[in-house]
């Protein structure tokens, strides 16, 4: 994502003369203007709901007038520090026309203001608002899947070992992890090791909760779809995420998208190139 090439090429400029980092603010504008910058209008949609889950932003995606709709619950990605409701606005009304399905996304607060936990305990508010509410906003009773995106990944896969721990009702069916990161503990000294620094402030980078991937226990984690691109930095995850659900015999497929960095962006403005990853993405979920 040409953007978020920009910000690694500022902070590099940054550290090389001794002038600020980029700032969260900085990031933030970046990376929204960088979707905006795509030119890519938003699909019709018959409903869309902004409301709060237990006074967390959401909106919710109606593909039409029907009920008992299955429920994809979209944690956006934004390197835990950006992005919100608006800058994946096009990819959740994408997912809820295609898999004929009720989206709900979530505007979880982010770092550094908000640094962990705040934005997992949204993310896990949101969650036990859904499984709650399913039938009153439309829904079937069935089991909820779960779509997500980069840092968004992070907080998916933290969320089914957070419910575990709090015995929490799981009713996750399924989850899409696209470019996910699951391990915070050796982030660099480049744009990720800043904003591990402040999502983490000061938390230990080896809690199951902060890094997923550390879990002793895979068993917690739902049938998934991952999705992981050649040029990516982040594309490790995935693959050691993946093999470690094969030891624990949990079901899961891995993509690989050659020739391509991290979908960013693109994944979050709905961008053709994505394409053929989210076909596959709604084959997954209505399969």
């Amino acid at each position: 994502m040409k953007k978020i090439g920009i910000v690694l090429f500022l902070f590099v400029c940054a550290r090389a003369f001794s002038q600020e980092v980029p700032t969260p603010d900085m990031v933030r504008q970046l990376i929204s203007g960088d979707i905006k910058s795509l030119g890519i209008e938003p699909e019709k949609i018959f409903r869309t709901e902004d409301q709060k889950a237990d006074g967390v932003p959401i909106r919710i995606y109606y593909p039409d007038a029907s009920k008992k709709w299955n429920i994809i619950y979209n944690i956006h990605g934004g390197a835990l520090v950006a992005g919100d409701l608006d800058t994946h606005e096009n990819i959740s009304r994408k997912l809820a026309n295609a898999a004929h399905a009720i989206v709900i996304s979530v505007d979880y607060r982010k770092a550094p203001e908000n640094p962990f936990p705040k934005s997992l305990e949204d993310v896990e508010t949101v969650y036990k608002w859904i499984i709650g509410n399913q039938i009153k906003i439309g829904g079937s009773d069935s089991k909820v899947s779960i779509v997500s995106d980069s840092g968004g990944s992070l907080l998916a896969a933290a969320l089914q070992v957070k419910i575990k721990r709090d015995s929490v009702e799981n009713k996750i069916d399924r989850v899409v992890y696209i470019n996910p990161a699951f391990d915070l503990r050796n982030p660099g000294e480049d744009f990720y090791g800043l904003v591990t620094q402040w999502y983490l402030s000061g938390a230990d980078a080896s809690n199951e909760l902060v890094s997923p991937i550390a879990t002793g226990d895979f068993t917690v984690f739902a049938p998934c779809l991952i999705v992981v691109n050649e040029k990516d930095v982040l594309l490790p995850h995935g693959v050691v995420f993946g093999k470690k659900l094969d030891a624990a015999h949990v079901r899961n497929e891995i993509i690989t998208v050659k020739d391509e960095d991290h979908f960013g962006g693109f994944w979050a403005g709905a961008h053709p190139k994505i394409n053929a990853v989210f076909e596959k993405t709604i084959a997954f979920l209505t399969k």
